[in-house]
């Protein structure tokens, strides 16, 4: 066997370990288990299969990583999920906790938000208008000023640059730095949320009860055949509302609140409801989900 043929068997060994990694860990989010003596353990093993791969191709190269992009990928993948297993086998906070519950973008958002005040005292922070209600509450509790926008990033980027703003999160899992030219960046978000977990000492699910003090519908998607008509029916229910029209219709009932907008990339309209208890949020959902459906 070549010198090559070892490095790329290897290599694929490694990969397919990172993806059985991967499922497992997403399928004990799914299920509600805590498999992670089993995660880690395949971490590890993919870490050094892929270890050995990279030394075999620096052997038979004759030179280090980061010559080639594929070169520089494989060593950032190596050096990412080798922090991630250290952090992953230390830090018991950043470990799946027992109610195994997804993060939304919204607490995300607000969890980085207080961070960053603290090391930017009054800044403005961008939320868009989909957003939890916790968010701007959490930035003014923090001494910073919230900032609402549209749905987008090239509205966010632009409010971030004409107002100076550090900081501005999505409901949809996007981030935007002021440090990383206000640029969206996953990668960024994630670091600091571990950082933010790691300085508190307490586990995720305590640190989102903090910042998740309302029930959410989620994004709920409807085909209809004209978006105008079924928004303006739906405006026309709600005689006593808070109304405005920043991005499709955003209506405040009191304990209720929602927005309804047309999709940017799809012909749909997004609807998300958020309530003070979760009794007030579904029956909202269900009275527009009957409304949306007779518009088809």
């Amino acid at each position: 066997m070549s010198g090559l043929d070892g490095e790329l068997r290897l290599l694929w060994a490694a990969v397919i370990a990172y993806v059985l990694t991967g499922s497992l860990a997403i399928c004990g989010v799914l299920l509600q288990r805590r498999p992670e003596r089993t995660v880690l353990a395949l971490l590890v093993l993919a870490l050094a299969l892929h270890a050995v791969a990279i030394g075999l191709r620096w052997q038979r190269l004759g030179h280090g990583p980061f010559i080639t992009l594929f070169e520089i990928l494989s060593s950032n993948v190596w050096s990412l999920t080798f922090v991630f297993a250290l952090a992953y086998a230390r830090i018991r906070p950043i470990r799946p906790d027992d109610e195994a519950k997804p993060v939304s973008g919204s607490t995300v958002t607000a969890l980085i938000a207080r961070w960053m005040l603290r090391r930017h005292p009054g800044a403005s922070i961008i939320h868009n208008l989909i957003t939890s209600r916790a968010v701007p509450e959490t930035v003014r509790a923090a001494g910073g000023t919230p900032i609402r926008t549209r749905v987008g990033h090239s509205y966010i980027k632009q409010v971030m640059a004409e107002s100076g703003a550090v900081f501005g999160g999505e409901h949809s899992g996007h981030y935007y730095f002021a440090d990383n030219y206000r640029a969206d960046s996953g990668m960024l978000a994630m670091l600091i949320l571990l950082r933010v977990i790691s300085e508190d000492g307490r586990t995720l699910s305590a640190l989102r009860r903090e910042v998740e003090p309302y029930r959410s519908s989620g994004e709920i998607n409807f085909v209809v055949a004209d978006p105008d008509a079924s928004m303006a029916r739906v405006e026309a229910m709600f005689p006593d509302a808070e109304i405005d029209h920043i991005d499709g219709l955003s209506m405040d009932l009191g304990r209720v609140w929602f927005n309804l907008r047309p999709s940017n990339t799809e012909p749909l309209l997004r609807l998300n409801v958020e309530a003070a208890d979760e009794n007030a949020m579904e029956e909202t959902v269900d009275l527009l989900t009957a409304t949306l459906e007779e518009s088809r």
